[in-house]
């Protein structure tokens, strides 16, 4: 088993993600991340529930693509456009480090 990280790879040669909305589920002993494209649906993920975190870490997965489009739209539009935010700040060189690992 490899423990490179994934993310290392040039984002040319990464996959696309699965378009949102993402949706939880809870069924038998676990959690499924759903995802819905006009009358299409399927299944992307199921986590066990193994305890207290289960449920939480369901629903940070499923916010996956709406966070993207947020951190994009912030950084891209109203964050460096208002002035109050610079190219080169540190949080926006996080963000873009951010948004390079899920592109």
């Amino acid at each position: 088993m490899s423990h490179d990280p994934v993310g290392n790879q040039p984002a040319a040669e990464r996959p696309r993600h699965t378009p949102g909305p993402w949706s939880v589920y809870k069924e038998d002993n676990g959690y499924y991340i759903r995802y819905e494209e006009g009358a299409s649906h399927g299944y992307l993920l199921r986590l066990y529930d193994d305890g207290p975190t289960t449920l939480a870490n369901a629903l940070l997965i499923a916010s996956a693509p709406r966070l993207k489009e947020a951190l994009e739209r912030l950084l891209f539009g109203l964050g460096i456009n208002s002035g109050h935010l610079k190219p080169n700040d540190p949080v926006c060189r996080e963000a873009r480090a951010a948004l390079a690992l899920a592109r």
